[in-house]
């Protein structure tokens, strides 16, 4: 039985393109642990009201119940809670 190879094909080894993909992940992990690091404290409680509104709260500490009201008109500061998310 004889193998021909595709001419687009190339040969790789699996071992490097693994390591060389490790590798990637590695730094990727790394940079959002960093701004996760450098984030605010809390989190963000999204409610949706009777389906037609979205109202966004911010729990500062884990024993508040419903916690701050967010306006729409600070969303720099929801973008930054719900990116932690």
């Amino acid at each position: 039985m004889e193998i021909r190879l595709n001419k687009f094909i190339r040969t790789t080894n699996l071992y490097e393109e693994a390591s060389r993909r490790y590798q990637e992940l590695t730094k990727i992990k790394e940079a959002r642990e960093h701004s996760l690091a450098k984030a605010p404290e809390g989190k963000i409680h999204i409610v949706s009201a009777k389906g037609r509104r979205v109202q966004f709260y911010l729990k500062e500490n884990k024993g508040e119940k419903s916690g701050r009201y967010i306006p729409k008109s600070e969303i720099e500061t929801i973008k930054t809670f719900a990116q932690k998310m």
